[in-house]
């Protein structure tokens, strides 16, 4: 598992962010109000890893090798490091999957239980009838990187409040960086055209402060083609910081968390066939409506604007 590097950095994030001081560490899951930033201060900072949102706890007669034969043919079984798998409600006795591969040996050794380390993912849409056998419905094709662009410039994407700092790269990550981890399904009901249901994947990149460190979530929507699942939208969602201030004589020191948070609603509007996609950050005005690019089949791509 990756853990949030220590360096002398601050923060600076934007007045309409939610900020809030509190003066030692352990209020500090106290102040933070997203289930986003609690998952990431108990994973990064208290050291509990949660995998139930990937599915690990199998659903009953779906085996791990199943997964593995169906979704990653072609991985490296000594390289795995997380199956997982849950019901999907929008395709009948339907299931999405996750396999997750570490790059080598030494990799696998740092996360092995988890979906982190920057791994190779594999996802698949599976059908399963109750005391049947699991078949395939579509995957993602050999080789999936789970990036997040979190640059600004040249997408039509909505970017929280809250942003990341990366001296010497326009306080931006560096496009095609890998995330640090898949960290949950999102399951909401994604109904992008009539008749047609897109899954999300959350993923989560983190920097690290001195006696903190931020987090940026993006989620990824997936829809199959055919026997092929494609990913239509990676949409920046949450971000949050934990910045360390004055120490006390008692020995505590003051932290400021800052969140903000966005949501994506379905809109009534259409283009080309597919519903548009509003999307708003929390406690703001700040709103954005995605229109599908049918010429390259996505909402948004990470490489920039279609």
């Amino acid at each position: 598992m990756r853990s949030w590097l220590l360096a002398l950095l601050l923060l600076a994030a934007p007045s309409l962010a939610m900020a809030t001081t509190v003066h030692d560490l352990g209020a500090v899951p106290g102040a933070i109000k997203q289930p986003e930033g609690k998952r990431a201060f108990a994973e990064q900072i208290q050291g509990k890893i949660e995998t139930t949102p990937l599915g690990t706890s199998l659903p009953a007669g779906l085996s791990r090798d199943a997964i593995v034969r169906l979704v990653a043919p072609q991985a490296n079984a000594s390289l795995i490091t997380l199956v997982g798998a849950k019901p999907w409600a929008h395709l009948a006795n339907g299931y999405v999957a996750i396999v997750c591969v570490a790059q080598d040996a030494v990799d696998k050794r740092d996360n092995a239980g988890t979906c982190s380390g920057r791994p190779e993912v594999a996802l698949g849409l599976l059908t399963m009838a109750p005391g049947g056998t699991a078949t395939l419905v579509a995957r993602t094709p050999p080789g999936l990187l789970v990036t997040s662009d979190w640059t600004a410039e040249g997408t039509p994407l909505l970017y929280p409040s809250v942003s990341p700092v990366n001296p010497g790269n326009d306080n931006n990550f560096p496009p095609g960086r890998g995330d640090d981890e898949v960290a949950a399904f999102d399951l909401a009901p994604y109904r992008i055209a009539p008749g047609t249901f897109a899954f999300g994947l959350r993923s989560d990149q983190f920097e690290g402060y001195s006696g903190g460190g931020a987090t940026f979530e993006t989620l990824h929507l997936f829809v199959a083609d055919g026997t092929t699942l494609h990913r239509v939208l990676a949409q920046p969602i949450y971000a949050s910081s934990m910045i360390a201030g004055d120490w006390h004589k008692n020995g505590t020191r003051d932290h400021q968390v800052t969140e903000s948070k966005l949501v994506l609603a379905i809109a009534p509007s259409m283009t080309a066939g597919h519903y548009d996609l509003r999307v708003r950050e929390l406690g703001t005005k700040h709103q954005a409506l995605l229109h599908w690019n049918a010429a390259a089949g996505v909402y948004w791509v990470p490489s920039g604007k279609p």
